[in-house]
């Protein structure tokens, strides 16, 4: 466990007036005037805001600052004015709303100008460096410690400023050559979406759900009347089926028939907005093109899609009940089944491919490794990743977790459950983890490409009029997918016309 304090920053009033108001095990020091700073042995966040609260309501014009510092991790910042929280700024968002009032209260613009560098930082002490120099008092006390004195000033802030102008004139190591030429199974989507006007498919395309296993030229769709759409990359073809609801093609069979992951309609009910459909727990079946089911296999609870073999093995999970398949995809034999330990909350489960078994993270945090018979090889501790892991997280041996907007990255090898961590140089949303070690990552609102190198060091910035939503590296080349669309976030089809699809091609310079 790492540092953690709460202390109270107090502006405005005197020191006979907090004296009375402290616990015998809290301590005011003032060597950072004009601010008087309270320090308590416990982390009592109810305590510090009630006092905040009681000193600013009965000294008119002053305030209080309620900072909480966890663990070496994060940190929250209150404000408190009249006896009410008037703002607040954290490790992880913006700081804009706490700016206003601040410059009000200290009579400059400092807090302004400051606040829009917050996110440049590199790191959770360079964050409270800029909030305590642009106080002028220390934030980060400890009561055991040697009192610390900050003097207010600009001089983190312009070390800020130096940095990202070095990062501007630093040249591009990339370029992004748009291509026409998508890969196959993104074109065989891309012939689907100009048949279907699908909107859904629109905004989530390249995901590999509108794809068929193994068969990179066929790509399906459903849509909310009970059909599925299908393309082999150049004739569109539709499937009925009534009273059920296509969740995922898993394989395509040698006798051109689906195995599918469904599920069946249970409930029709009849409300204000429309008519609602309530349906069942899912599971895997075969259905030819003329709707008819072949052969069938039900789990234990709703089954999900983990992977598809070459030679035609299907990988299922049930999570609730902790069950793992194997099934032959073109008979729907069971060829194996097991059970993981139910103490580690299946959530997600995951192929890797370099070591042909598979991945899942225990609600204990350990990185548990089952072999391709699916018995477990190897049980990791101190896995600091969500239990939600995807494919993406996957690369070679290694897998990759970002807790955004952290500026971290997490790398663990699954052959030694090793952890490295890499700090980004400027705050970027993780797409995708290289095999060569280098990291793609974007700014909320997508259309800001970082390219960092294995150490994390920016070696490429570029901005694209619309979306990067996803990133594919293949034998050949490493793709960028962008969809371009009306600024609206609606889902309604009249904006399906406006939007577009680019593909862009990484490619190192010189």
């Amino acid at each position: 466990m790492g540092f953690s304090t709460i202390n109270v920053h107090i502006l405005g009033a005197k020191k006979q007036d907090v004296l009375p108001l402290l616990s015998p095990d809290e301590l005011l020091r003032e060597h950072n005037a004009p601010w008087l700073d309270v320090l308590g042995k416990s982390a009592d966040f109810q305590r510090m805001e009630g006092l905040s609260r009681k000193l600013t309501k009965a000294i008119p014009g002053s305030v209080a600052l309620v900072f909480s510092y966890f663990d070496d991790d994060s940190f929250l910042c209150r404000l408190f004015q009249n006896g009410k929280q008037a703002a607040t700024c954290d490790s992880f968002g913006s700081w804009a709303k706490l700016a206003p009032p601040l410059c009000a209260i200290l009579g400059d613009d400092l807090p302004a100008k400051a606040f829009r560098h917050a996110a440049d930082c590199a790191d959770l002490a360079e964050q409270v460096q800029l909030l305590e120099e642009t106080l002028g008092t220390a934030l980060l006390d400890d009561l055991d410690a040697a009192p610390k004195t900050v003097k207010r000033c600009d001089s983190l802030l312009c070390t800020l400023k130096q940095r990202q102008a070095a990062l501007r004139k630093r040249k591009n190591q990339y370029s992004l050559t748009e291509v026409e030429a998508f890969p196959q199974d993104w074109q065989s989507q891309l012939c689907l979406l100009r048949a279907c006007s699908d909107m859904w498919l629109l905004t989530s395309f390249g995901a590999a759900d509108f794809s068929v296993p193994n068969h990179p030229e066929l790509s399906v769709c459903r849509s909310h009347d009970g059909h599925v759409f299908c393309c082999d990359g150049e004739k569109v073809t539709e499937l009925s089926l009534p009273n059920k609801q296509l969740r995922q093609v898993l394989w395509y069979t040698e006798q051109k028939a689906f195995v599918c992951l469904l599920s069946e309609l249970v409930q029709e009910v009849n409300l204000p907005t429309g008519r609602h459909c309530i349906y069942g727990e899912e599971f895997v079946c075969c259905i030819t093109k003329d709707g008819r089911i072949r052969w069938r296999f039900l789990g234990k609870d709703s089954i999900r899609f983990i992977s598809a073999s070459k030679d035609g093995v299907l990988t299922l999970c049930a999570y609730n009940c902790s069950e793992i398949y194997q099934l032959n995809a073109e008979t729907g034999k069971l060829l194996l089944s097991r059970t993981v330990p139910a103490g580690d909350g299946l959530r997600a489960l995951v192929f890797a491919g370099a070591l042909q078994g598979y991945v899942y993270i225990s609600k204990e945090n350990e990185l548990v490794i089952l072999d391709g018979a699916l018995n477990e090889n190897a049980r990791f501790p101190g896995c600091k990743s969500t239990q939600y892991i995807k494919k993406e997280n996957i690369v070679g041996s290694r897998l990759w977790y970002q807790a955004y907007p952290e500026r971290k990255v997490r790398l663990y090898d699954l052959m030694t459950g090793s952890t490295e961590e890499i700090a980004l140089e400027v705050p970027a949303l993780v797409l995708s983890v290289l095999k060569d070690g280098r990291i793609l990552g974007i700014n909320e609102k997508q259309p800001h490409l970082s390219v960092f190198d294995p150490a994390g060091r920016v070696v490429s910035r570029h901005l694209l009029p619309g979306m990067v939503t996803r990133v594919r590296e293949d034998a050949e080349a490493v793709y960028l997918l962008e969809v371009r669309a009306p600024a609206s976030r609606s889902t309604r089809d009249d904006h399906f016309e406006d939007a577009t699809i680019h593909v862009h091609r990484l490619e190192a310079l010189g």
